[in-house]
């Protein structure tokens, strides 16, 4: 019979807690990029309270993981400031360059602005009315309401909605105006120029419908969706600009449930204002607003809609239709 001598098990070391928590967080900062600060902040608290443990009880493991932790979460941190920082150098370069352009141009003066007002038969001019606003094209004029005045004067005596026609924020040399698409500037714009004829017509702020073409068409996208307080909602007809992005806010207020918005565009027109209008019916929706997006089959020139001249009354009604929900 053999003497065996017993050994007592080996025990390991207890890990610490709060390194493993910080290894474990720092690896989410790492691969969940987008989240890294969520993930990177706490991943440095819990390596830094586990460091400081472990120097008191050096009997318990995990020094490796808080380090690696720790670390990782630095980087996470540092790079995604940096993004921010950089992020924030090119929107500064970009706000400047917007300025720059808009220094630029021959802006009009509110009260030297063409200004074409068409409203329901009977209406006392001191009194407020809805109005639906028209936005004509780059290098355009608001003519379109005159040279067709007998159309619009009976689609305002049928819905009791005033029609106005503003010339654009900017004069060209040949004559024609253009927006200076910049949401802030042609909001204001268009509010002064109502100011300058408050002889003439009374908005009756939110019931203000906008609709453009083109040019125009963008600027009543970004204008009506960036004051959703002031605007029922527009309608976008083959909208286009310099500028091949949208101006839509990038979250919606609790107005912008009230508004409705018509995207309309030809199926076969130039790509950028197919795309753009797609565009303004995927941010539109964001903010909850209402949207009709409609495409003309087989309609390939860049002109109004095929339906303009039987639908315009129907959408304006649609439009402040929901406004008075609201009210």
């Amino acid at each position: 019979m053999s003497n065996s001598v017993s050994y007592p098990p080996t025990l390991r070391p207890p890990v610490s807690g709060a390194a493993i928590a910080s290894m474990i967080l720092g690896i989410l900062s790492i691969v969940l990029f987008c989240m890294g600060p969520l993930f990177g902040i706490p991943a440095l608290i819990c390596g830094h309270v586990a460091l400081a443990h472990l120097k008191n009880y050096p009997q318990i493991s995990g020094k490796g993981m808080a380090i690696a932790g720790t670390v990782m979460g630095y980087v996470s941190i540092g790079v995604m400031a940096f993004y921010l920082l950089l992020g924030t150098f090119f929107v500064s370069e970009a706000e400047k360059m917007e300025l720059k352009r808009i220094a630029k141009l021959e802006l009009v003066e509110p009260e030297d602005a063409e200004f074409h007002v068409i409203l329901p038969k009977g209406h006392d001019p001191g009194k407020p009315v809805s109005v639906a606003v028209w936005l004509h094209g780059y290098g355009w004029n608001p003519s379109d309401l005159t040279l067709f005045e007998e159309a619009y004067q009976a689609r305002a005596d049928k819905i009791g909605v005033a029609f106005v026609g503003i010339s654009a924020t900017a004069a060209r040399d040949e004559g024609g105006f253009e927006w200076a698409e910049s949401s802030k500037v042609d909001r204001d714009y268009i509010r002064s120029v109502f100011e300058a004829n408050s002889d003439k017509i009374i908005p009756q702020w939110p019931r203000v419908v906008l609709f453009g073409f083109s040019q125009g068409a963008k600027v009543a996208g970004d204008v009506a969706s960036n004051y959703p307080g002031e605007f029922a909602g527009a309608i976008l007809m083959s909208p286009g600009g310099e500028n091949s992005y949208t101006d839509v806010p990038g979250f919606g207020e609790d107005a912008h449930e009230w508004q409705t918005y018509y995207c309309l565009v030809g199926a076969d027109e130039d790509y950028g204002n197919v795309s753009l209008t797609s565009s303004y019916v995927t941010d539109l929706e964001f903010l909850d607003a209402k949207v009709i997006h409609k495409e003309y089959e087989g309609v390939e020139d860049h002109t109004m809609p095929p339906d303009f001249d039987e639908k315009l009354s129907e959408w304006i009604e649609t439009i402040l239709s929901v406004e008075e929900e609201a009210e």
